[in-house]
């Protein structure tokens, strides 16, 4: 096991935080592809690590809600809308 960081190649000082790949999975992370299990990573690296796999994640809830939402707005039928708006779209369709 060498003392530098997996991810950016550092030399760890001494009394640094550093993390093993078995604390990934607790922590609801995917390890970096290649890292064994003696390999460990500086604690700057799993922050960003941390920061890019949740803001992915946050992105893909995103748009995973606009879709459902903008499919269940199409779904429902002009008797759900006001009466005003419900009118009004149905002469156009006459027209």
């Amino acid at each position: 096991m060498e003392k530098i960081c997996f991810s950016c190649k550092q030399a760890f000082a001494s009394g640094s935080l550093k993390t093993s790949r078995s604390r990934f999975k607790l922590m609801g992370l995917i390890p970096p592809e290649g890292m064994s299990i003696s390999d460990k990573i500086c604690n700057r690296c799993l922050h960003d690590m941390y920061d890019k796999q949740i803001k992915q994640a946050s992105v893909k809830i995103l748009k995973r809600n606009m879709t459902n939402d903008l499919l269940s707005h199409k779904r429902k039928n002009l008797s759900s809308l006001p009466k005003k708006i419900g009118l009004e779209k149905k002469k156009k369709v006459f027209q």
